[in-house]
């Protein structure tokens, strides 16, 4: 019998991360599958980033040294650099599990799937304390034309799943107007073009909480950018993808009216009220068809349930007091 022993390429994005690279690197050379590529792109560090990878003699290592663009094109350029069959993303501030890439491929190779994604777990950078573990009870794959209700339950980032890397090919053009939601129409993409994702329960990838990161960090600016970016997408599925439309639209929901209404709320350098209002209104204008997305989930239901009556303003309200007094995180 054929051994499966595919080339995998795994796409690191780096930007001043001269304090975490060194671990970062060192898990990705200690992967118990050997055959991969370790695309390192430098994205104009200003620190001793650069120094650091050159330090490392690993023959799999290829260096894409470029002027500052942004994490979603650094992604882009390391994927055109690519040479691989499957394609991953690790984050430059991260850790993997030496069995990463080993398990992710074996779920492909097993279930015939285009996607896998592994459990991750949230650790603070601060401390090393391990805030929560998940994606690490799903079945073991879907169908995505049959089952794309589950979309929204799987984890926007790029960093614990493997791709074919075929799944690309249409975002080569694609320009993104946030940089918050940018792992989320990368996602899409390949959603676009995959027909089944398998999934593996064990923690495989550490994510580490940057509390000074972009995603914690909010302007109006950013806020109306990240409205775009979902009109963008949104445009984009009417053309050539209108399956996902009802998707698309319930993740702006989700995102936009769950998620960016409770940072919103945490800041006490913008007028809250009046922004959450003008956000449910931009979702109600512009991504209708979040009403004709179908769930059996009780936590979707829920959302779904809030922004429809309109009390999504005294939700997140709620949502930050429980989670501020009970010192716990609520994922939504």
């Amino acid at each position: 019998m054929k051994k499966n022993n595919d080339l995998i390429s795994i796409i690191i994005p780096c930007y001043n991360s001269e304090k975490y690279l060194a671990r970062c690197l060192d898990s990705v050379i200690k992967q118990n599958y050997k055959n991969i590529e370790i695309i390192i792109v430098n994205d104009g560090s200003s620190d001793s980033s650069l120094d650091i990878i050159k330090s490392y003699k690993d023959s799999r290592i290829i260096i894409v040294d470029k002027k500052n663009e942004g994490s979603w094109q650094a992604r882009i350029d390391g994927i055109k650099k690519s040479t691989g069959k499957y394609i991953s993303f690790v984050d430059s501030d991260d850790v993997v599990s030496k069995s990463f890439i080993k398990n992710l491929y074996s779920s492909i190779i097993k279930n015939v799937s285009d996607i896998s994604i592994c459990g991750f777990d949230r650790i603070s950078l601060n401390n090393d304390k391990v805030l929560s573990k998940e994606m690490i009870s799903f079945i073991d794959s879907i169908k995505l034309f049959d089952d794309i209700n589950q979309v929204p339950l799987i984890n926007t980032s790029n960093w614990n799943k493997l791709y074919k890397r075929e799944l690309f090919n249409d975002v080569f053009d694609y320009k993104v107007s946030s940089r918050t939601c940018e792992d989320l129409i990368l996602n899409m993409f390949a959603y676009f073009n995959t027909c089944k994702i398998s999934f593996v329960s064990n923690v495989l990838y550490h994510y580490y909480v940057n509390d000074n990161s972009i995603m914690n960090t909010l302007s109006s600016s950013d806020i109306k950018s990240i409205e775009e970016s979902f009109l963008n997408l949104r445009v984009y599925a009417e053309k050539n993808n209108k399956m996902f439309l009802p998707c698309i639209d319930f993740m702006a929901v989700i995102h936009l009216g769950i998620s960016l209404t409770s940072r919103i709320y945490k800041s006490k350098d913008l007028n809250r009220r009046m922004l959450i209002k003008d956000i449910c209104n931009n979702i109600r204008n512009n991504h209708k068809l979040y009403k004709k997305f179908k769930t059996n989930n009780l936590k979707l239901n829920i959302i779904k349930l809030v922004f429809r009556l309109r009390l999504t303003y005294l939700f997140v309200a709620v949502y930050s007091f429980v989670i501020s007094t009970l010192k716990i995180e609520i994922k939504w």
